[in-house]
């Protein structure tokens, strides 16, 4: 009987689980892969290897207390809001929850998510994780929208493929941006670890909010257009990155180890922002919308913001991969 090259999982420590999803070929024609995933945890998925090099990178203290690191879930406000606050049908909400400003990144990140069973088939290893926001749940202040943020992983022998839905659960239309916020490591140091997103413009923000004005500026002849690939240690930048190039997508080199990571997504992912700032890693955090997409679509620039509204009682999928190969 043919084993599958797919395995599952789930270990327990003191305060979190953790599932792991492995793809380990026979005969070795091709390297490993395996992800790790702590829904306690935000649903961060904390650890992505290719062989004996590990692609995304976490701060195990920090993920514990459910800080910034490994690949943590933006929603529904990813990164910034203007003041913390929103404008929807006229009314003002403030993102507060458990007496607390939101400051940045969303309400779920550092939240407990339930998940199910992990799934071995015959060409992938899966499993899905979920976070319900109703009149119960401390987020209902921030996001006063009844609905169920759904993540399915499937681990491939391409990568691993990340599919959110948002289910609308209520009788008027749901606001939402959705993004996740990967720490790539710099495998092959400063000057041979090569990022590039195939961006026209990058969204005006001051350096002291960066919220976007709500003006787009050209990349071109700009020393952050990285529309071919940039060595990661000549940039500094926390750019909001748009008007991408249809069928192409942002990717990272690691000249190195000869690994290619490839960012793909469906259409709905509109916008990139590029972090260089974390010495060890780099971010580069594919969103359905800007930030402030809420602001910027109250004051009329929708087609700048891409805010994604869901009917009530429908859904609204998409996907990021991550495929990884030798180059």
């Amino acid at each position: 009987m043919h084993k599958s090259p797919f395995s599952c999982t789930l270990h327990k420590t003191k305060q979190y689980h953790v599932i792991t999803l492995s793809y380990c070929p026979t005969p070795k024609r091709e390297k490993p892969i395996t992800v790790s995933i702590a829904p306690e945890l935000g649903s961060n998925m904390f650890s992505l290897t290719y062989g004996n090099d590990e692609i995304i990178v976490h701060k195990k203290a920090l993920l514990e207390k459910r800080g910034f690191t490994g690949n943590f879930v933006l929603f529904p406000t990813p990164n910034r809001v203007k003041n913390f606050t929103y404008t929807w049908s006229n009314k003002r909400i403030v993102l507060k929850k458990r007496g607390k400003i939101v400051e940045i990144h969303g309400l779920v990140y550092d939240e407990p998510w339930k998940y199910g069973n992990p799934h071995i088939e015959n060409d992938c290893a899966t499993v899905r994780t979920w976070i319900d926001i109703d009149k119960r749940s401390p987020l209902f202040e921030a996001f006063p929208f009844p609905c169920r943020l759904t993540l399915t992983y499937a681990l491939t022998p391409k990568g691993v493929q990340i599919t959110y839905t948002v289910k609308n659960l209520g009788n008027q239309k749901l606001p939402f941006g959705f993004a996740l916020h990967p720490y790539f490591a710099r495998l092959s140091g400063n000057d041979k670890t090569f990022i590039s997103v195939p961006a026209k413009s990058w969204m005006e923000s001051p350096k002291d909010t960066l919220l976007p004005t709500g003006k787009l500026i050209s990349v071109a002849g700009k020393p952050y257009d990285i529309r071919k690939p940039v060595a990661v240690g000549t940039l500094d930048v926390d750019h909001v990155y748009t008007h991408l190039t249809p069928e192409r997508f942002a990717t990272i080199q690691y000249a190195k180890q000869r690994i290619m990571v490839t960012l793909k997504t469906s259409k709905d992912f509109t916008h990139v922002v590029v972090y260089t700032g974390d010495p060890n890693a780099v971010c580069i955090e594919n969103q359905t919308c800007s930030t402030d997409a809420h602001n910027l679509a109250e004051r009329g620039l929708s087609n700048i913001s891409h805010l994604l509204v869901v009917p009530p009682h429908k859904s609204h999928t998409g996907y990021i991969t991550y495929e990884v190969a030798s180059c």
